[in-house]
């Protein structure tokens, strides 16, 4: 095990360093992204947006909505920002217009937690340290995932075969992503106690 382990952390560290300059481009990306979330989140009005508002995460903070709804939209979310990575994989042109989903998760994620935590204030420290963490997780893992996309010889304009190998490829991302859902709705249940 230890063996492995190093193995997983040099060639963790070689695919950053080879890749430096596109972790810095998907860095500059999300900057910006969150830059316009948190001026969008402090010029809406909390209350209005917060009470108005029917998303999954608002629905649930209030006490009208359910976690198998959270969760599954969580899910289905996730499963699309994947999804989107992988048809962006058509010929080497399109792959980095998968870095398109940083902006996304880097816009949508802070604003929603901005906004639940500038509604409750103080009481929502916790719930905002734990979705911003899993966010800055979540960031992490498909600015990799994307970069290993777009480093791939696989575009699926030669086949579909190539689609399949990309994304057989992918399975250890995959199991990370689904790792990452259940974190985020635990670190949800465990910041709504303290709200």
């Amino acid at each position: 095990m230890g063996i492995s382990w190093f193995l997983y952390r040099e060639d963790a560290k070689k695919f950053f360093r080879r890749n430096l300059i596109k972790f810095i481009f998907a860095g500059l990306i999300v900057a910006i992204a969150v830059i316009f979330a948190v001026r969008n989140a402090f010029t809406v009005s909390a209350s209005d947006y917060f009470e108005g508002h029917s998303g999954p995460l608002f629905s649930f903070v209030r006490g009208d909505g359910s976690l198998i709804a959270l969760t599954l939209i969580m899910i289905a979310e996730t499963a699309l920002l994947l999804a989107f990575g992988l048809v962006c994989a058509y010929n080497d042109f399109t792959a980095p217009l998968g870095l398109a989903v940083l902006a996304y998760v880097a816009y949508f994620f802070p604003f929603g937690a901005l906004i639940v935590f500038r509604y409750y204030s103080a009481r929502a420290i916790v719930f905002f340290a734990l979705y911003l963490a899993a966010t800055a997780a979540m960031l992490l893992l498909l600015a990799g995932y994307i970069i290993f996309i777009m480093n791939s010889q696989q575009r699926y304009r030669y086949g579909v075969g190539e689609l399949k190998c990309l994304a057989a490829s992918c399975v250890p991302l995959y199991i990370a992503f689904a790792v990452l859902i259940v974190v985020r709705v635990l670190f949800v249940l465990i910041g709504c106690i303290f709200i």
